[in-house]
C-alpha cells in the first residue's frame, strides 16, 4: 500500500502514541515482522524513526502488515484503530471496529484488556499475589446474582481483587465487560459510552445479547474517580439497569470516604447492591509477607505499615532495588514515601548523572499537578516525549491510558508527589486549592501536614494547619 501524505501523518502519530518508547517499537518490529529495527532506522530521536520506518514498510508494501499487527499487540489505542478504521478498505483487512464477524463479547473483551492491563497484584519480589479472603465471599454473592458493591480505602487493594474476579469469570467461561470509570471521564450520556466501548447498539441492549449465549460479569472499577462528573451518573444507571437482566453479575468497586462518594453509591444501596469493605492485610498476615520478602528486622510500626498493600509494594520494591536496606528505621508513612522516591533517585544515578535524577523526580512533580486538574487525573504527552518522561514510563511511574494521555499507576503517589512539591514551594492550603481540583486538596493537606511534622517546623506546620481550617 502507497500511502497519501494524510495517511502517512495519522498512521506516524498513530504509532508515536501506541509505542511511545524505540524499545516498543523495536519489540513489535521483531515479533510481528520478524525485522531488527536498528536495521531499519537507526539514527534521530523516535519521532524520525518512526518515519524512516513508514517508508521503509511502503517500499516493502508492508504497511498492512504492521498495522495488523500493531492492533493485535494494542488493541486499546484508539489513534491506531482509527487509523483502521478510516483506512480499511485501502489496507485490505476487514474493519476492526464493526466486522461482521465480531461480536459485542469481542467488543467487551477489547476494553476488558486495556482496562485491566494497568493493574498489577504481586508485590516486587514475590512471584504469587497475597491471598485475600473477600474472593470466597464476593464469589458466593455474585454466584446468587446479588449485586455488589465493594469499597475500602485507598491501598487496601480493590482493584487486585477485581481483576482476580474478572480472571475467575473467564475461567468459568462467562464473558467480562471490566470497565476503568477513569477511562471513561469525558463521557455524558449512554451514547457516547457506546462509542467507547465500540458496540453498534445501547450498552444494555450489547449486554442483553451477550447474557443470551452465556453469563456476563460486569466489573465498573475505580468508581469514586468518576464522581462529580456525568460519566458517574451513566455508571451508576448501567450498574442499576443491569440488575433486572438475568445471567448478569455485577461488582462495582469504590472508595467511600466523601459525602459526594457516599451519596452516590447509596442508590446502589438502594437498588439492593450488598456492600462488603475491602480491609488492610491482618497484622500477622502483613508479618508473614515481610518475612517473605527476606526483611527480618520488623519493627511493629512498620509491620503496622505494610498492612497496607501499596505500602507493602513500596517495601518490595525497595528491597528489590536495595537489598541490604535496614528497614528497621521506617516506622512512619512518609518516611517510607520519602525512601521510594530516594530509591527512584537511586537508581536513576545509576543510568545518568545526578543532576538527571533530580529532573526525574522533578519532572514526576510537574505531571502530577497536571493530571490534579482533571477529572481523570490524566496529563498529556508530545509525541517526542521527553528523556525525563521515558524514565517515568520505563519505571512505570507513568502509564499510557489513551491517545496521548498518561496517568500514574499510583493516583497515592501522584498525590503524594504534588504535595511534596507543593511542600517545598511552602504553599498555604488556599494555594493548593487554586492549583488543582478542589475535590482533591483534602489529600494533599494530609500529606503536606505529615512532610511539615517529619521536618520538625513546628511554628510552620501549625500556621498551616490553621490556615488549612479555612479551605
Amino acid at each position: 500500500m502507497s500511502l497519501t501524505g494524510k495517511q502517512s501523518e495519522e498512521l506516524h502519530k498513530a504509532i508515536l502514541v501506541a509505542f511511545p518508547s524505540k524499545g516498543d517499537l523495536a519489540r513489535i518490529v521483531k515479533h510481528k515482522l520478524g525485522q531488527n529495527l536498528e536495521e531499519i532506522a537507526t539514527d534521530g530521536n523516535l519521532s524520525t524513526v518512526v518515519f524512516t520506518l513508514i517508508v521503509w514498510l511502503e517500499s516493502r508494501n508492508l504497511v498492512e502488515n504492521f498495522v495488523v499487527g500493531a492492533r493485535e499487540d494494542n488493541p486499546g489505542n484508539e489513534d491506531l484503530r482509527i487509523f483502521a478504521d478510516n483506512y480499511h478498505s485501502d489496507l485490505g483487512i476487514s474493519n476492526p471496529r464493526f466486522a461482521d464477524s465480531e461480536t459485542f463479547e469481542a467488543a467487551f473483551e477489547r476494553e476488558t484488556r486495556r482496562a485491566r492491563r494497568q493493574i498489577k497484584r504481586t508485590i516486587p519480589g514475590l512471584k504469587t499475589p497475597v491471598p485475600r479472603i473477600e474472593i470466597e465471599w464476593l464469589e458466593e454473592q455474585l454466584c446468587n446474582s446479588i449485586p455488589v458493591l465493594f469499597t475500602g480505602d485507598a491501598g487496601t487493594g480493590k482493584s487486585a481483587v477485581a481483576d482476580e474476579l474478572a480472571d475467575n469469570a473467564d475461567r468459568e467461561g462467562k464473558a467480562v465487560l471490566f470497565i476503568d470509570s477513569r477511562r471513561i471521564a469525558y463521557v455524558q450520556n449512554d451514547a457516547q459510552l457506546q462509542q467507547h466501548l465500540g458496540v453498534a447498539v445501547n450498552p444494555i441492549k450489547a449486554i442483553e445479547d451477550v447474557v443470551r449465549r452465556k453469563r456476563c460479569r460486569l466489573i465498573i472499577e475505580q468508581l469514586d474517580n468518576s464522581i462529580g462528573s456525568d460519566a458517574s451518573r451513566v455508571l451508576v444507571d448501567l450498574a442499576i439497569d443491569c440488575c433486572r437482566i438475568d445471567g448478569i453479575e455485577i461488582v462495582v468497586v469504590s472508595r467511600k470516604r466523601e459525602a459526594n462518594e457516599v451519596a452516590l453509591l447509596q442508590q446502589l444501596s438502594n437498588e439492593g447492591f450488598k456492600e462488603h469493605t475491602s480491609y488492610p492485610l491482618g497484622l500477622r498476615d502483613a508479618e508473614l509477607v515481610l518475612e517473605r520478602l527476606g526483611i527480618n528486622n520488623r519493627p511493629p510500626e512498620l509491620v503496622e505499615l505494610a498492612r497496607n498493600l501499596l505500602n507493602l509494594e513500596l517495601i518490595g520494591r525497595i528491597k528489590l532495588d536495595h537489598p541490604s536496606y535496614d528497614f528497621s528505621q521506617l516506622t512512619q508513612e512518609v518516611e517510607l514515601w520519602e525512601r521510594y522516591i530516594e530509591s527512584i533517585t537511586q537508581s536513576e544515578r545509576v543510568l545518568a548523572k545526578p543532576e538527571a535524577a533530580r529532573q526525574v523526580i522533578a519532572e514526576a512533580m510537574r505531571l502530577a499537578r497536571l493530571g490534579l486538574n482533571r477529572a481523570d487525573r490524566t496529563f498529556l504527552l508530545d509525541y517526542d516525549i521527553s528523556q525525563q518522561q521515558g524514565r517515568l514510563i520505563s519505571a512505570m511511574i507513568i502509564l499510557p491510558d489513551r491517545e496521548r494521555r498518561y496517568r500514574f499507576r499510583h493516583e497515592k503517589l501522584q498525590d503524594y508527589l504534588y504535595a511534596r512539591d507543593a511542600f517545598e514551594r511552602t504553599l498555604t492550603p488556599i494555594e493548593v486549592g487554586t492549583e488543582i481540583d478542589q475535590f482533591r486538596t483534602a489529600n494533599i493537606i494530609q500529606w503536606m501536614d505529615k512532610l511539615y511534622k517529619r521536618s520538625g517546623t513546628h511554628d510552620a506546620r501549625r500556621r498551616f494547619l490553621e490556615q488549612g481550617l479555612y479551605v
